[in-house]
């Protein structure tokens, strides 16, 4: 068992500087059972660590309107398609599969995260994101009932 939980989501101050996050949801936020509080944006690398109590507003978990999906997927849709350097993936077998990197908002070039398509019916409807330093996953838009990866 895990000895972190997933608490909820709120802005990414770094992705927000850049105009990036329209959402409001980049920065995934953590506890642990010692009750020490962080946060981890996927996209572009932030990392912040919180005072106890002292967590930015959390944004409520609820169900994507069909305007808030597309406008996700939109978003992951501009990111690259590129070697995923760490699993020893080429570039055409990450594009055959819609693989998508998330870049560094510091350099702009170094892989942070890999987005890995969920379909439904042959539909993208989010993506399973897996963060690289820290080898933890997290989900983004409607992925329940997803079809499997592949």
């Amino acid at each position: 068992m895990s000895n972190k939980e997933i608490i909820g989501n709120t802005a990414c101050p770094s992705c927000r500087s850049l105009g990036r996050d329209k959402t409001g949801d980049h920065l995934v936020l953590f506890r642990n059972k010692e009750g020490e509080q962080w946060g981890k944006c996927g996209r572009c690398g932030h990392y912040e660590i919180f005072e106890k109590g002292k967590l930015p507003e959390i944004r409520e978990k609820k169900e994507l309107t069909d305007e808030e999906l597309a406008s996700v997927l939109a978003e992951v849709g501009e990111l690259p398609q590129k070697d995923l350097t760490q699993r020893l993936i080429p570039k055409t077998v990450a594009e055959r599969y819609g693989v998508r990197v998330g870049l560094s908002c510091e350099d702009g070039a170094t892989p942070v995260s890999y987005f890995f398509p969920r379909e439904r019916e042959g539909e993208i409807q989010g993506y399973e994101v897996k963060v690289l330093d820290r080898k933890y996953f997290y989900y983004v838009g409607r992925v329940k009932d997803s079809d499997f990866f592949g």
